[in-house]
């Protein structure tokens, strides 16, 4: 059940973020037409189609011979060794997805740029410019992952433990690519997480006390 519900996220979320990208193109090159398609009504609409995909790619995963296991010994989910064709013909397609995801987004990524640097003068402000070294942070590891799944691993490595192991830590911070890119990008959020972090304590129990009274206080006030 896991294995099917996990299928069924991923290739919602391979449909999501190309979806993503085109979002961000109709907004900066037809704005327009973005509050349009992507208006509260049919924000819903995309809700409940990402849904319903999640829901049938699902429940066709728990069909008999649709299997997709956590492999031990790859330390990764796949199709099980008596699945039906189409089982196995999904995480094929599934990766290549991949790649097509990205070709989407880099292309249109593309254009923006390009929109933005005919429109600014063929100059980029700090700002721009720090989106584009992000987005092509998180392209290059996209790409460098599909490479590595799909002809370094086993074509090359065997399917080692150590070549499993690498791929699992692989796919984690793939999962977070984009989070730990804007992070490494920008300075103010870093600085108000390790504020956070740093100045983060919790109250002694004169502090507890103090701060209970005054929380009561107000209350009172208010009322």
């Amino acid at each position: 059940i896991i294995g099917a519900f996990f299928t069924g996220l991923w290739w919602t979320m391979l449909i999501e973020m190309t979806n993503l990208s085109i979002n961000r193109f109709l907004t900066v090159v037809f704005f327009r037409i973005s509050t349009v398609i992507y208006g509260k009504k049919m924000l819903r609409v995309f809700g409940v189609l990402l849904l319903t995909l999640i829901v049938v790619i699902t429940a066709f995963k728990l069909t008999p011979d649709n299997n997709y296991l956590f492999v031990t010994s790859s330390f990764s989910w796949g199709p099980g060794p008596d699945d039906k064709s189409i089982s196995k013909d999904m995480q094929l397609v599934s990766k290549y997805l991949l790649m097509v995801m990205e070709a989407i987004t880099v292309a249109v990524y593309a254009v923006i740029l390009l929109y933005i640097w005919t429109r600014n003068g063929k100059k980029f402000s700090r700002r721009e410019m720090s989106i584009t070294l992000q987005l092509l942070v998180s392209s290059v590891y996209t790409i460098a992952t599909f490479v590595y799944w799909t002809y370094l691993e086993y074509p090359v490595f065997g399917g080692t433990t150590i070549a499993n192991y690498i791929s699992v830590h692989v796919w984690i911070f793939l999962n977070g690519i984009n989070t730990v890119v804007f992070l490494l990008f920008n300075k103010r959020l870093r600085e108000s997480i390790l504020r956070l972090v740093i100045k983060r304590k919790l109250p002694t129990g004169k502090e507890s006390v103090s701060n209970s009274r005054a929380r009561m206080a107000t209350t009172i006030t208010v009322r």
